[in-house]
């Protein structure tokens, strides 16, 4: 019985996108010297997924997020204060996350 349950169950479909290679992947504008930049990160919506999308080279530093906002903990803030300042501000670089347009 067991057996035959198994063969004519349906299996379930929670209608999610297929993941593939593509779907994650962004189109990253031709910066020069991007390997040797820094990317700031803002906003508390998950967006590391674009990380992998760079090359290997930027730093990425996430500056407000659900574990941490500017203030809040003072070795945090020393620390991206200490990263900040060994890169040239021209090599500096914010990805904002923008608000969803509600409706």
């Amino acid at each position: 019985m067991n057996l035959a349950i198994v063969i004519a169950a349906i299996p379930i479909n929670f209608g999610r996108q297929k993941f593939d290679d593509g779907l994650l992947k962004l189109q990253i504008p031709q910066i020069r010297d991007l390997d040797k930049s820094l990317v700031l990160m803002t906003g508390y919506e998950p967006t590391a997924y674009i990380v992998p999308s760079f090359p290997a080279g930027p730093r990425f530093v996430r500056i407000s997020s659900t574990f941490t906002t500017p203030g809040r903990n003072p070795y945090v803030d020393r620390e991206i204060k200490k990263i900040l300042a060994a890169y040239d501000r021209q090599r500096i670089f914010a990805f904002i996350q923008r608000k969803k347009k509600s409706g």
